[in-house]
């Protein structure tokens, strides 16, 4: 009897193996060329240029025929050191074939053009590398490429310094302009933190307070970024706003750091000035309008532009209203179309409008704006607007800044290409008439959530009972939090330990639900 058993746990563990390497995909690298010439050192060497040109051939191999193995993504990835995070440059979607007579699947992709920058990386060294993503979110990766004689000597600075959450340091807007046209002046708000206010986290929407208590930023640096350069400051722009006074012939960004006690800074967000480049297209389509829960929603749907080796990026806009747009990057929405299943309200009020565009990359830098698209909720009413239990309409208002501290210029970037606006009605869908849902969309109306994105922290202001707070992944996976009571009204949201992702935050007992980004 004791035979058997372990006869049988034999064949259980070598039945195990096999399966495991039965599974399996191996990736390799070959031809690897810098600049046109064959490389047999498995290294790329900037050596005296700024900038090199890299081709290589991407191997794979499988002997597992099921659709969940042999399709898939294929993606370059470099770092600019070892301990970097990986920055993508390049992706291609994967379907292996049959090595007849052989029992394997195979597939040779080969990457050309990849244009690399010796700015881009530290001078101790980098890496390349390529990375298979599976049907079933399996990863296989390849040997690792080094770089070496990159422009830089010491890593650059986190990308925050503060021990105080910063509010408003935002800038605006991206402009696409023509090859040696000067950009319009920047439009940009005043950032602030409050007196009393010492949470950790990123700026965000501040909520409603007393104006005194707000302590407003005073010294600035603006930085430029170009396709061949990294971050370099401005020489004399240390003003809040900041005009460019130069043609721009390549595709570039600019932000502005806020500093604060004692050297302590905050990094605003990105804007774009892109060259337009009529060779391609990047457009999206189209608007919906959702008039229930119960409304399908339509895939964001895009061209494909007439590259080679380029990378999406999709971004989300929760108040494209504003003068001032905060885009944020939506971590995996990497496609050429935009899922259904990513097109979430931002607050779930119930009446309200989410923007979202497409960025085309290029080794990491962006090089197209796509045209923007907007989600348009809207709760089915007898009357013309929403409105309260007293039957008065509410005015939304932004609490993000005051009239005080918004500065802007007459420039209001537009876009000639049409969209098309999908309506989706639903006939059946009941109104909200009952007083148990005006009561919830009261309580919603109340409820102030910021900052979003989120980083490790982020606070929920409004009568909320700490324990109907729950958060849950894009799979619907509750997900364990640490929360906090600050004050009466106040809790903080420690997501530390959650990944970069997509998360949805509801509140039990009403109607509250807000998609959130982790970066």
């Amino acid at each position: 009897m004791m035979l058997i058993k372990n006869y049988f746990i034999y064949f259980f563990f070598i039945f195990l193996f096999n399966y495991t390497l039965y599974s399996q995909v191996t990736i390799t690298s070959n031809n690897l060329k810098v600049d046109n010439n064959l490389v047999s050192n498995n290294t790329i060497a900037f050596n005296s240029n700024l900038s090199v040109n890299i081709s290589i051939d991407i191997k794979m191999e499988t002997t597992d025929g099921s659709t969940n193995t042999t399709f898939g993504n294929l993606f370059l990835y470099y770092k600019t050191n070892t301990d970097d995070t990986p920055t993508q440059i390049a992706i291609q979607s994967i379907t292996f074939v049959n090595n007849y007579p052989k029992t394997n699947y195979i597939n040779n992709t080969f990457f050309t053009s990849i244009k690399l920058f010796k700015n881009d990386f530290l001078s101790n060294g980098g890496t390349l590398y390529a990375e298979y993503k599976t049907n079933d979110k399996k990863v296989y990766k390849s040997q690792v490429i080094n770089i070496t004689g990159g422009g830089h000597t010491t890593m650059p600075p986190p990308p925050n310094n503060q021990s105080k959450q910063i509010f408003s340091n935002l800038i605006g807007n991206d402009q696409i302009i023509a090859s040696g046209e000067i950009p319009k002046p920047f439009s940009y708000y005043t950032p602030f933190y409050r007196n009393s206010d010492n949470l950790p986290g990123r700026r965000g929407s501040a909520s409603s307070g007393s104006s005194s208590a707000n302590i407003y930023l005073t010294i600035f640096k603006w930085q430029i970024k170009t396709r061949s350069t990294n971050w370099t400051d401005i020489p004399g722009a240390t003003s809040a706003g900041y005009s460019p006074n130069k043609a721009i012939y390549e595709n570039t960004s600019y932000r502005r750091i806020a500093f604060y006690e004692g050297g302590q800074y905050d990094f605003s967000n990105n804007i774009f000035i892109i060259i337009n480049d009529q060779s391609f297209q990047n457009t999206i389509c189209c608007n919906q309008i959702i008039t229930s829960s119960s409304s399908g929603k339509e895939e964001i749907a895009g061209n494909t532009p007439n590259l080679n080796n380029f990378t999406y990026r999709w971004q989300s806009c929760s108040d494209p209203s504003n003068i001032i747009q905060n885009w944020a990057e939506m971590p995996f929405a990497n496609d050429k179309n935009f899922p259904p299943s990513y097109i979430q309200p931002s607050t779930g009020r119930g009446n309200e409008t989410e923007a979202y565009r497409r960025l085309i990359k290029q080794n990491g830098n962006v090089i197209s704006i796509s045209n923007t698209v907007s989600i348009t909720y809207s709760i089915p009413n007898t009357s013309t607007g929403p409105t309260r239990n007293d039957g008065t309409t509410p005015t939304r208002t932004s609490k993000s800044t005051t009239n005080n501290d918004f500065k802007t210029n007459p420039f209001i970037s537009t876009n000639n290409l049409s969209d098309t606006t999908i309506i989706k009605e639903n006939l059946d869908a009941q109104n909200i008439e009952n007083k148990t849902n005006q009561e919830s969309l009261k309580i919603n109306n109340n409820i102030s959530l910021y900052p979003n994105p989120i980083t490790n922290y982020f606070n929920i202001e409004g009568a909320v009972n700490i324990n109907d707070i729950a958060i849950y992944d894009f799979f619907g996976k509750k997900i364990n939090i640490v929360k906090q009571q600050k004050s009466t009204n106040l809790i903080e949201i420690n997501t530390t330990d959650l990944q970069s992702g997509i998360f949805i935050l509801k509140i039990d007992n009403t109607t509250f639900s807000k998609t959130l980004i982790k970066n």
